[in-house]
């Protein structure tokens, strides 16, 4: 159970419409910037979908891919970053979390408006350690397109909504993907089942493509992971941002 929500957490805010969005009230803004393939385990298997999202999952999971695959070269983790994982279809490729413990997986699919989405995404296998890094691309149609901000802080928020009992944002402002501006927000949420949980978000906009980097889990294990989050940040790279 802990397994499948945590991908439908991942996937629902793919594309998702803001209309009856419940308006938070507007946290600090910062202006410093600091801010597929699943697999089977023992305790459940993971081969469920979200159906809002139609992203299929490819039949294996991977821990370690071929960071040359589709890639061009500036769009590759500075070398002695650590192992790679690219995504199958070449937009997407991020530096494994170090140490023991996590499995890194990779979707595509279509988005409901039929657009092209991709992620990639690693999770602690310890089910008592709910947390993932996620790491997601995907297009729009012109009349969606929408500034970083408002996507963050307004339409992520209409998904959040219906996952959460509760949810606010603790602190936001501008944040850098190579010369792409972008925005981060800070989220402290209640799950029903879950409980206490905190989400750092970063999202940029160029063109019609979407690009969202993330950590989200348990509060207290979120905090252990810390440095693995701003490694994630730092080191992964989209393909279509190599020009």
């Amino acid at each position: 159970m802990l397994r499948s929500l945590a991908l439908s957490m991942a996937l629902a805010i793919i594309l998702v419409p803001a209309p009856g969005c419940k308006k938070e009230k507007p946290a600090k803004e910062d202006s410093k910037d600091n801010f597929k393939d699943n697999s089977k385990d023992s305790s459940k298997d993971r081969s469920e979908e979200d159906p809002k999202e139609g992203v299929p999952h490819s039949p294996k999971s991977r821990t370690n891919g071929d960071p040359d695959r589709a890639m061009d070269p500036a769009s590759r983790p500075a070398e002695g970053a650590g192992k790679t994982l690219s995504a199958k279809d070449g937009t997407i490729t991020v530096t494994l979390p170090t140490g023991d413990g996590w499995d890194c997986v990779d979707q595509q699919g279509k988005s409901p408006g039929g657009h092209s989405a991709s992620l990639v995404k690693c999770r602690r296998k310890d089910t008592q350690e709910f947390y993932f890094l996620m790491a997601k691309v995907y297009n729009v149609g012109k009349d969606d397109i929408k500034p970083a901000k408002e996507l963050a802080t307004q339409t992520f928020m209409a998904t959040y909504e219906k996952l959460f009992s509760s949810h606010r944002i603790v602190k936001q402002g501008p944040a850098t993907l190579g010369a792409l501006q972008g925005y981060e927000i800070r989220l402290e949420m209640t799950h029903p089942r879950m409980g206490d949980l905190k989400k750092t978000e970063r999202v940029f906009i160029k063109d019609a493509q979407v690009f969202v980097l993330s950590g989200e889990g348990k509060a207290e294990v979120k905090a252990r992971f810390e440095k693995d989050l701003n490694a994630w940040f730092e080191n992964t790279r989209f393909q279509a941002l190599a020009d």
